[in-house]
């Protein structure tokens, strides 16, 4: 092309970026409204503010890529350059309106847009449930919606482009219509961030998910300054055992009888996604677990349990090899899988057990069964080793794909391995599924709480789930009882972590460290050791193996960083944190829960006696709390960062280096 026709091909392809860009503006700003739940019904006015208000992220987003692909058109010098240039920007703006779409339902979920984070924890394209989310959004309908809608957004794009060609035609419109842009833009976006509908929208249901999601992969590596500050306090409530001393060693206990021969079996029955605060034996008027309520009269109840992440594989970890988390995204499932850690198993199988792992849902995720086979598992089973005919599918949420077992089923798969005769005893672990999103059932959904609303619909859904999830841990009790093995065997029914219903913003788990994320059910269940006691003692998953062998009278592993339950010398102290939606750290300490926000620095105390649902932040109460809550977690932290790298190095955990020690 002559030189002299550069310029007018450079601006219409630049025209037409703009024209792209205004139409992906209108888009994203009608999505939005889906986001903030702008209604009509509030009125015009405020249904337009409510839209405008909560899109100043998508406007300014899209008016920045769009700038810059403008700007970069009308340097380019070859007609094939702009092409390139005008098909990525297309692909982008088309990605950005899918994502927008696919935001609606992430903050539906977990409060915010997706982030990188959240793909590493979810494992996505490994897992079943992944693998099904995926499949079940790309049947015909939806792609044939999702065609739709990039359809109309490039029929309003050449609306726009016609619009600005008749612009074009003159000078003077073109220096207007840029003045008024640049005008607008000044004077709408401090109108948006200081509108008073803002304060009623959290920063969830307004941040860009392509910004979101690009500003998290940078985030994700990068670690609060309480990852480096100084702290007077020492790391004593969580060092290991081999560091503390207490390898090799059994704890006298002043608070509980010798239980020497009265436990010759045990079985962890893990309630899957369940919080305490869910349960009739925690106080829940729900009615939908009778039968954890009924064994109390033979149980002992811990009020004050904590998952320390509220994420299965690092529950699966916590209770087996009474270990933290790491302190950032990873997870020793998937990023420590072959690390020499000693599990409960290990220990019980070298003492002539025999050793099962019965799962209702999928082994695969998070690599949790490579993690398991390398810990002396005689048996381990998911829903893949049972009949297809007693599998579930969820025909409204995921393809048939998306299956799993029947809990009351795996209970009885279990016990036919419990049962078999023999001179050895036996550690069972039964992990069921159906609490896990999205919520499995048996039978007819029954009317348990008010639905009139997206988290009704979802409470009702996942309460009908636990009442079949209970039933199986009666079925599980009444089986031991008449195979004559209730009185040799310690039952354990702990939550790995709990579920959220849009308390604080959130639904399912692995959003937040509130109690309905981390605060779980544990009861030790023993006709002979327990008469329905209640312990207030505050611990957490790290806890469990170490009990059983105090209980076993085995000394502990070197490795574990947890505490038995009857240990005069414990901390009344628990630690748990989420690195998925941002950088959640927290404890709790007698009454108090104590949380920081290292992605925006702020911090949180709750009283848990008189404000069990944390409604009201008393840490403006409490400013010279602040550096003592900061301090704490990071003693915590960077214990458990030096204690990661010795794991990953192969090392005995407790080699640390002097400074742990300080």
């Amino acid at each position: 092309m002559p030189e002299s026709q550069q310029p007018v091909a450079s601006e219409s392809k630049a025209g037409s970026i703009i024209a792209l860009g205004l139409s992906l503006g209108f888009w994203l700003l009608a999505v939005r409204g889906c986001v903030v739940e702008a209604r009509w019904s509030h009125g015009a006015r405020a249904f337009f503010a409510r839209i405008l208000v909560g899109g100043s992220a998508d406007l300014a987003y899209v008016g920045v890529i769009t700038a810059a692909a403008a700007a970069l058109a009308l340097l380019l010098r070859r007609r094939w350059q702009g092409r390139v240039l005008f098909a990525a920007f297309l692909l982008l703006a088309v990605s950005s309106l899918v994502a927008a779409w696919i935001n609606v339902k992430a903050v539906q979920m977990i409060g915010r847009p997706f982030t990188y984070p959240w793909l590493v924890y979810a494992d996505f394209f490994r897992s079943r449930d992944g693998q099904a989310a995926l499949a079940a959004s790309c049947t015909p309908e939806t792609l044939a919606w999702f065609a739709a809608q990039i359809a109309a957004m490039m029929a309003m794009a050449f609306v726009f482009r016609w619009v600005l060609k008749r612009l074009a035609r003159h000078r003077m419109p073109r220096v207007l219509g840029g003045i008024a842009v640049v005008a607008l833009g000044c004077a709408y976006f401090p109108w948006s961030w200081n509108h008073p509908a803002r304060r009623h929208l959290v920063a969830g249901k307004t941040a860009n998910p392509v910004v979101e999601f690009s500003l998290s992969f940078v985030k994700s590596y990068q670690m609060p300054e309480l990852f480096t500050m100084k702290t007077p306090f020492a790391p004593d409530d969580v060092r290991v055992a081999g560091e503390r001393g207490a390898a090799g060693h059994i704890t006298p206990s002043r608070d509980f009888p010798a239980a020497r021969g009265k436990i010759r079996n045990v079985v962890v029955f893990v309630l899957e996604s369940l919080a305490a605060q869910y349960t009739d034996a925690y106080g829940a008027a729900y009615g939908v677990t009778p039968h954890l309520a009924a064994c109390r009269s033979r149980a002992m109840r811990f009020e004050n349990a904590y998952a320390h992440r509220p994420s299965t594989p690092n529950s699966l970890v916590s209770i087996l090899c009474s270990l933290y988390p790491p302190p950032d995204i990873q997870s020793i499932t998937t990023d420590y899988n072959a690390a020499p850690l000693e599990a409960l198993s290990d220990v019980l199988k070298r003492r002539g057990y025999r050793t099962g792992w019965f799962n209702s849902g999928d082994l695969k995720y998070g690599r949790g069964g490579e993690f398991l086979a390398r810990h002396s598992f005689d048996v381990l089973e998911d829903y893949r080793d049972r009949p297809g005919e007693l599998l579930l599918t969820d025909t409204e949420q995921y393809p048939p794909a998306a299956t799993g077992t029947d809990d009351v089923c795996t209970v009885e798969y279990a016990h036919r391995w419990m049962s078999r005769r023999g001179a050895q005893p036996f550690f069972a672990i039964i992990w069921t599924d159906m609490t896990h999103y999205p919520y499995h059932l048996h039978g007819e959904e029954r009317p348990i709480v008010d639905r009139k609303d997206v988290p009704g619909q979802m409470l009702n859904r996942y309460l009908n789930a636990l009442r079949r999830v209970d039933e199986a841990f009666g079925r599980c009790l009444r089986l031991l009882r008449e195979a004559g093995l209730e009185d040799s065997t310690l039952v354990i029914a702990v939550g790995d972590h709990g579920e959220a219903f849009g308390r604080h913003g959130t639904f399912g788990h692995a959003s937040g460290i509130y109690e309905e994320n981390v605060h779980v059910p544990l009861m030790l269940v023993h006709p002979a050791l327990f008469h329905g006691e209640s312990s207030p003692a505050v611990c957490g998953l790290v806890d469990v193996a170490p009990t059983v062998l105090h209980l076993l009278d085995i000394p502990v592993p070197g490795s574990w960083q947890g505490r038995s339950l009857f240990d005069s010398q414990r901390a009344e102290r628990v630690y748990f944190q989420c690195p998925y939606s941002e950088c959640l750290l927290g404890y709790r300490e007698g009454s108090r829960a104590f949380l920081y926000n290292g992605s925006t620095g702020t911090h949180e105390l709750y009283d848990l006696v008189a404000d069990p649902f944390e409604t009201k932040n008393l840490i403006g109460d409490h400013p010279d709390l602040v550096p003592v809550m900061e301090q704490r977690i990071a003693a915590w932290v960077q214990y458990q960062m030096r204690l990661m790298t010795n794991i990953r190095r192969g090392l005995p955990p407790w080699t640390l280096p002097a400074r742990a020690r300080e």
